[in-house]
């Protein structure tokens, strides 16, 4: 049977049966296909980066509501979605995800139109990054010019969806805990190495740590003092490719209001170097596998990482 026919008999169900639900007036076709047969960009307007951040992108997850509000087409939000989680129907098992730009065009109603809209939606992660840059910024300033009041910036400035790992001694800075909190109402996805986790598990309730894991941050901790006081925004945790434009903010001061207005401290911005988004990443990825969980939000999800050698 033809898909033109497929396509035709789809329509006349659905207007025997208006409550049904089906999306008639989609501006693809049941069996459109996004791109032309043969190949992973052959023939299309699309590079190959484009199109492995569309793979990227879905296999991260969204929700079919936050599809469409992305900007793509209703029918198409809702069948990546249901497609998202696999065979099995459930989400955070082991079929989840997309193998390749084929398997996604592959969906019900995903066509030309669902290709523009979701190339659309990623298409700045291919623009070519701007220049590595780095800026120090030394302790004590004004709370205005202060390290803690940039890293709350570069914290809203984090992409919906996106990723936040840090290392902390010690924070305290109520403006950047608010930052954190609204990057996770986004679908920031934050990681915590918190050295005051150590302690506060012997007496959690009230504690900064289980404050974190209320706003949704999953904390951990090391079995010894954990000094280290760096955060990656953005970066490779589980895309290589955002160590082209990952920032990286490591220094000697903790997120206090002592550290910022009144103690001599130093704090580096790194914006775009991969040698240093790599690194960092790596010494977290190993910390966070040989830390121990902070147990008090049960209902947060393990975050994972891809392997950096």
């Amino acid at each position: 049977m033809s898909a033109r026919v497929v396509r035709l008999l789809a329509i006349l169900l659905c207007l025997a049966s208006p409550l049904a639900g089906c999306a008639v007036d989609s501006p693809d076709g049941i069996d459109d296909v996004g791109l032309v047969p043969g190949g992973k960009a052959d023939g299309s307007d699309y590079s190959p980066c484009e199109l492995d951040a569309v793979v990227a992108y879905l296999n991260g997850g969204p929700s079919e509501a936050e599809l469409y509000e992305s900007g793509l087409h209703r029918r198409a939000s809702k069948n990546l979605a249901e497609a998202f989680a696999g065979p099995d129907g459930a989400r955070g098992t082991d079929d989840d995800g997309f193998a390749d730009i084929a398997a996604v065009d592959a969906v019900s109603w995903v066509g030309p139109v669902a290709m523009r809209q979701l190339v659309e939606m990623v298409q700045d992660r291919c623009l070519a990054p701007a220049a590595p840059s780095a800026e120090v910024i030394m302790s004590p300033q004004p709370y205005e010019q202060s390290h803690v009041a940039t890293v709350e910036a570069l914290i809203r400035e984090v992409p919906d969806n996106g990723r936040i790992d840090i290392a902390m001694y010690s924070y305290s800075d109520a403006n950047v805990g608010d930052a954190l909190e609204d990057a996770v109402r986004r679908g920031v996805r934050v990681r915590f190495l918190f050295e005051s986790a150590n302690a506060d598990r012997s007496s959690p309730e009230g504690s900064k740590s289980a404050r974190l894991e209320e706003m949704g941050v999953e904390v951990r901790y090391v079995n010894k003092i954990m000094h280290h006081k760096f955060a990656i925004l953005n970066g490779p945790r589980d895309d290589l490719a955002l160590a082209e434009t990952g920032v990286l903010v490591t220094g000697s001061g903790n997120w206090s209001n002592g550290a910022a207005t009144r103690f001599d401290e130093n704090t580096l911005v790194f914006r775009g170097n991969s040698e240093l988004n790599l690194r960092y990443q790596r010494e977290f990825n190993y910390l966070w596998d040989n830390g121990r969980e902070f147990v008090w939000n049960e209902d947060l999800a393990p975050i994972g990482h891809l392997d950096i050698t």
